[in-house]
């Protein structure tokens, strides 16, 4: 395991300690899906890295968690389809249109917003709110997530094993910037598509 440096040896003590129980990091990891998703994935990496855990179980771990947050996004959308507001606010004709529409391209719409930062979270309420297929979209979402979540983080675990022969314990130093790079990057994808779509209206 790689040496991490004296002011982290609360951390290295509770990773020894948990790396004996795999299946906690694991419940762990499917957790952190549900607060940051790129989070998760680093953390993941880092973890089967550094030896704490199985690669393996990191990765179905996170998929496992990935999953079934997206399936989550679909049920509250749905969920709020019930809500008496929202129906008479929306109208039913409109959510008729909106779901056949949407149900005749949902394989791309999904992909597209796994693809597209800022656009997941939108697709997959909408979808639940519309009431699509939801064999269809349980199939597309979690088959995109399986391998959205499978090229990260085995790009990111083979970038960091060459990374650890470098520089060993600097490779959580490298995860935490790779985090931040991660986090600001859609935002400002989501910024910049803002700002010209605004253009094109004006």
């Amino acid at each position: 395991m790689i040496a991490l440096s004296p002011s982290n040896d609360t951390l290295l003590a509770i990773l020894n300690y948990f790396s004996a129980y795999p299946i906690v990091l694991a419940v762990l990891i499917v957790l952190a899906t549900f607060i940051l998703e790129d989070g998760a994935t680093i953390g993941a990496c880092l973890l089967a890295l550094d030896g704490y855990m199985d690669p393996q179980l990191a990765l179905g771990s996170l998929i496992f968690g990935i999953a079934i947050g997206d399936l989550g996004l679909y049920g509250i959308g749905a969920y709020a389809s019930d809500h008496p507001k929202a129906l008479k606010y929306i109208g039913e004709k409109r959510i008729t249109r909106g779901r056949k529409y949407l149900n005749e391209r949902l394989t791309m719409a999904l992909i597209t917003a796994r693809c597209l930062p800022g656009t997941r979270m939108p697709t997959y309420v909408a979808s639940g709110f519309l009431r699509v297929n939801f064999l269809h979209f349980a199939m597309v979402a979690i088959i995109a997530a399986s391998l959205w979540a499978s090229f990260f983080f085995w790009a990111i675990f083979s970038f960091g094993q060459i990374i650890v022969e470098k520089i060993g314990s600097q490779i959580w130093m490298v995860g935490l910037v790779l985090l931040i790079f991660m986090i600001f990057l859609p935002k400002a994808w989501t910024k910049r598509m803002k700002a010209d779509n605004d253009g094109k209206e004006d």
